[in-house]
């Protein structure tokens, strides 16, 4: 048996939930697969959590495999940097609002009294509270 052969047998086996061929299959491709999955994130955790997403994603789609379509290996890849491109788009989306929510911030510090801003600050989490303990001394300098 080649390799590939190996692999699209593992899957027919996990089609079938078959725990000792899904190791099988792990061990003989996360190395591979996790380097795709950083070569896309650019961050170990990320990657790490998207290979352990498309594993299981494999567990539940194995039996939809078809070899005459594409290779096992190829069809592996395909579930990796599929779900490595979703999380980085996610992530980006995230930032994005996460920007748009800081320039709100802004603006209302721009628009209250610094001494209201200040007696606010006593109200949220202590992380926050720096957080926005800096951002109001910056606007100060900015300000002066």
């Amino acid at each position: 048996m080649t390799a590939q052969d190996d692999l699209a047998h593992w899957l027919a086996r996990i089609a079938l939930h078959d725990r000792a061929a899904f190791e099988a299959l792990y061990r003989a491709t996360c190395g591979h697969l996790l380097g795709i999955a950083f070569r896309v994130s650019n961050q170990r955790d990320r990657a790490e959590d998207v290979l352990q997403e498309s594993f299981i994603s494999v567990w539940h789609r194995a039996g939809s495999f078809d070899a005459s379509i594409a290779s096992p290996m190829t069809w592996l890849i395909n579930i990796v940097r599929n779900r490595a491109i979703d999380i980085q788009r996610s992530h980006q989306t995230e930032r994005t609002t996460t920007v748009t929510l800081d320039e709100e911030a802004f603006e209302v510090l721009a628009d209250e009294d610094s001494r209201d801003v200040k007696s606010r600050l006593s109200d949220g989490s202590e992380a926050f509270n720096a957080y926005l303990a800096v951002k109001l001394a910056d606007f100060e300098a900015a300000s002066a």
